[in-house]
């Protein structure tokens, strides 16, 4: 995080948080009440200081007040370079790959050290070309196997590590991978909840 906020954390530590006021959608964009974060510097900021809780809950840490976010299906959204490494949505680098997932819809799922997350739908069609079946088997046949829900050797390997890929037994990939897509305030809890949830979804438009 940036210093100027952990000093703010540390001047002003009992700033309530707030939840829903910002989103994450599927192409790992960040939104306020329906709109994409655009502004160069801001989306900066927030990539800097945007990380997961001891509860799995996604937040940005804004100054001293933590800004708990609404996700549509994960709080990290990879993207697959063109040299084979990971990166978040925040451009962060990932160090270690773990595990490799096939959801029934054609989602993949990538669980880092960081935390589990979609790979970016732009990046699939490049996908197979860092996938490797077992010997005699081919790609394509391997992966109909698999998607069949039959075992299949099919091996991710990427810079930041190699991982079998596996095909998930459920469309629900927040349960699955214990994911609070839409966190709230505990009970008694001094904090502020957008009135627009979830955040990631345009704002109703007002009738006159």
């Amino acid at each position: 995080m940036d210093e100027s906020v952990l000093h703010a954390m540390q001047r002003w530590p009992d700033v309530p948080a707030v939840y829903g006021y910002i989103g994450v959608n599927r192409r790992g964009e960040f939104l306020l009440k329906g709109h994409v974060v655009s502004h160069v510097r801001t989306r900066e900021f927030i990539n800097r200081n945007y990380t997961l809780d001891e509860q799995g809950r996604a937040y940005f840490q804004n100054g001293p007040q933590r800004a708990y976010a609404d996700l549509e299906v994960t709080p990290w959204v990879y993207r697959l370079m063109d040299d084979g490494s990971l990166r978040t949505h925040t451009e962060a680098l990932v160090a270690e790959l773990r595990e490799a997932w096939l959801a029934p819809d054609g989602d993949v799922v990538l669980v880092t050290e960081l935390g589990p997350g979609l790979l970016h739908a732009q990046d699939l069609d490049a996908l197979p070309g860092y996938l490797r079946a077992e010997d005699g088997v081919s790609l394509d046949d391997a992966l109909t196997v698999l998607l069949q829900g039959d075992n299949a050797e099919v091996t991710l390997s990427l810079v930041c590590g190699h991982a079998r890929l596996r095909l998930l037994d459920t469309d629900n990939i927040s349960a699955r991978f214990g994911i609070n897509t839409r966190p709230a305030p505990a009970a008694g809890e001094n904090a502020a909840e957008s009135e627009h949830r979830p955040a990631w979804e345009p704002a109703p438009v007002e009738s006159s």
